[in-house]
């Protein structure tokens, strides 16, 4: 296993919960976009919660096996719907609320990717001018991993055990799952947590007695784990556990800006997704005078980005 204190990102200790936003709309002008993008009203942990529970309820129904527990380690992050192709800075405003007391704008984000000749209407096809934008925008420390390399799994993990949030490059399907459409509907996702079904008794189930369980269709029990709240001991033997399991048995929760609910995939298929980015859409590539394009292949394929808290 990897050492933990190997990244001064992952191990910096968890930062404080966001306070609460107002529901807002966001205006810019660029010289051929009038553009709003509205911050959701305000959902409080408990309806988050309350949406994940029903969701992993709704799959282990389906798949007839409800004598499990679901542990979710969760940082609650506000939804932000985007308009217009602004996925990659949308997904920066939904991080600033965790890494940026002062709360840039989108209209601050979008005119300093401008300014740095990283966008033109908002698209953001490259992995190392995404990371660059969150260091300057946010004041937050920005890794890139390739997601090929076995130890990106296990520190994606230690990322979200320790409080913090992953920038992820993937193929959105209609429903913005991850897809396999070699890059034509590439899409930003902000991963905020993880979750794992285990049989009742299991040994990370005692690792986690101060939490409350709450029961569920019966035999079905849920455990719900704020990230901050764990300690140096926990996160060593939760994440033990968890690199332990196939990437297809862990689930990641994830937001993005086409919808207000919280996706919840398959690490596997997500990472199969962001390695699935090869090109650029026809419909996008039509467009050449409204956006900065880049070779996929290179410049977002098999990449994602660890954030973490500037302590300088």
């Amino acid at each position: 296993m990897a050492n933990l204190e190997k990244s001064s990102i992952l191990s910096l200790p968890p930062p404080p919960p966001p306070p609460p936003m107002e529901s807002a709309i966001f205006t810019f002008t660029s010289p051929k976009l009038q553009i709003q993008c509205p911050v959701t009203e305000f959902i409080n942990k408990e309806d988050m919660e309350n949406e994940i529970r029903e969701k992993i309820s709704k799959e282990l129904d389906e798949n007839r096996d409800n004598n499990v527990t679901s542990i979710v380690f969760m940082t609650p992050i506000q939804p932000i719907l985007q308009n217009g192709p602004m996925c990659g800075l949308v997904a920066l405003e939904m991080a600033a609320q965790l890494y940026s007391p002062s709360k840039p704008s989108l209209n601050f984000i979008f005119e300093t990717a401008k300014i740095q000749n990283f966008t033109k209407s908002g698209e953001m096809f490259c992995i190392q001018e995404m990371k660059n934008l969150a260091q300057i925008t946010l004041n937050c420390e920005a890794q890139i991993l390739n997601t090929e390399f076995v130890e990106t799994f296990e520190n994606v993990l230690m990322c979200i055990l320790n409080g913090d949030l992953i920038l992820v490059p993937y193929d959105a399907d209609y429903n913005n799952t991850p897809a396999l459409r070699h890059g034509h509907a590439a899409h930003w996702s902000l991963l905020i947590g993880c979750a794992v079904s285990l049989p009742h008794g299991h040994a990370l189930i005692s690792q986690l007695t101060n939490f409350p369980q709450n029961s569920l269709n019966g035999e079905h029990k849920m455990i719900f784990c704020d990230p901050k709240t764990l300690n140096d001991e926990n996160r060593k033997e939760i994440l033990k556990f968890l690199i332990s399991m196939s990437p297809s048995q862990i689930l990641v929760c994830g937001r993005q800006g086409k919808s207000k609910k919280i996706g919840l995939w398959t690490y596997q298929s997500l990472i199969d997704s962001n390695q699935n980015l090869r090109e650029i859409g026809r419909k996008i590539k039509e467009k050449l005078e409204e956006f900065i394009l880049h070779p996929l292949e290179r410049t977002l394929r098999s990449q994602l980005i660890l954030l973490g808290r500037n302590v300088h």
